[in-house]
């Protein structure tokens, strides 16, 4: 609480939360005083949780979240979706502006994504998120099938067919 002395100019940046009166004087010593004014600094926003990396199968629902902090009490997300990891010049992503984003899994490849956390107060700054990779790894199929066997009780003649796509390892 207190009186801010901006001398001649008529504008001043606050830094500290508080309330202030502005007081205009002239030439003349004359002087008014406004109205207390309640200023109240927030720091700009920023990301506390990163979204973590997923690796899913083609048809997966894992969801990237960030967790934001700061700015103003309503923050605004915006996702974008990118072919190089970096969180700068993706795509916009219209529809995905909450904290969390799934993105889709219908073709296989990598994907990287972030998100851009903006406050509405005056002079805030946004901030992005890191770049995060989707991996989307085709369903296995099988590329050779079994063939029939036709066998004695005991024998010992094992089943093999071939599998390939999926996740790295196959079981």
């Amino acid at each position: 609480n207190g009186t801010a002395n901006f001398g001649n100019g008529t504008s001043k940046t606050i830094t500290t939360s508080g309330t202030y009166t502005v007081v205009a004087t002239n030439t003349s010593f004359c002087s008014v005083t406004s109205a207390p004014i309640v200023v109240t600094v927030v720091a700009d926003p920023s990301i506390t949780t990163q979204a973590t990396a997923i690796t899913e199968c083609v048809g997966g629902t894992t969801a990237l979240t960030i967790v934001a902090a700061g700015g103003t009490p309503s923050l605004t997300y915006q996702w974008y979706s990118n072919t190089a990891n970096a969180n700068t010049g993706g795509t916009i992503i219209g529809s995905a502006t909450a904290a969390s984003y799934t993105p889709p899994s219908t073709t296989a490849g990598t994907t990287y994504y972030y998100a851009e956390v903006s406050a509405s107060g005056t002079a805030c700054t946004s901030v992005s998120s890191n770049a995060t990779a989707v991996t989307i790894v085709a369903d296995p199929s099988i590329t050779t099938q079994a063939t029939a066997i036709t066998e004695c009780i005991g024998g010992s003649t094992a089943l093999t067919i071939e599998a390939a796509g999926g996740t790295p390892s196959l079981t």
